[in-house]
């Protein structure tokens, strides 16, 4: 995955994000329906992660869970975590059809109004932007992009389902995890 690509999305699809909160169900524990549904693993925290295929979908709640391999050329990952002061930071584990860990990536994530431009991922020592988070209902909402095209699932075929395995701050144990399918040969 190339690097500046992947941070240029992120901010392009945080900058967008902004109309995603119409997709929240105040009185149904603020999770959208769709097809994946809440799938958060830490009891008491509602968490949730959903897929979709460009910003205007996720945008209008359009979620998904199953994407044409050779013609998707990012799946946005919409993922909502409880909100918290300062600056957090976000391990992603991204596991093929066969549970192999693919790669992890780290973001950092604020919902201040101002919030520093880099921090620090301690596990790898490495600077990552801040990204800022969209808060809706008590959580802190990141769309972040996971690039196909011109990557390993299609260098190598890599139809099946994948999932995304998400942990906040230093925990060990992950807030929430989904899936989402990739169809389709070359």
């Amino acid at each position: 995955m190339r690097g500046s690509r992947r941070l240029a999305l992120v901010g392009v699809c945080l900058a967008l994000a902004a109309g995603c909160g119409d997709n929240l169900k105040p009185g149904g524990g603020g999770a959208p329906t769709g097809p994946t549904g809440p799938t958060g693993t830490q009891p008491g925290v509602a968490a949730w992660i959903r897929f979709a295929p460009d910003v205007d979908t996720a945008r209008g709640g359009g979620f998904q869970d199953a994407f044409e391999l050779y013609k998707q050329r990012d799946v946005l990952a919409v993922i909502a975590v409880p909100d918290g002061a300062g600056v957090r930071k976000m391990r992603l584990d991204f596991t093929g059809p066969a549970d192999e860990l693919h790669y992890s990536s780290y973001v950092a994530f604020s919902t201040q109004t101002a919030p520093p431009s880099v921090s620090v991922v301690a596990e790898t020592g490495a600077e990552v932007p801040v990204e800022k988070a969209e808060r809706i209902l008590g959580r802190a909402r990141v769309i972040l992009p996971i690039p196909i095209t011109g990557t390993n699932f299609t260098r190598y075929g890599l139809a099946g389902r994948h999932t995304v395995t998400v942990y906040v701050d230093d925990s060990t144990t992950p807030v929430v995890s989904g899936s989402f399918e990739l169809r389709g040969a070359p």
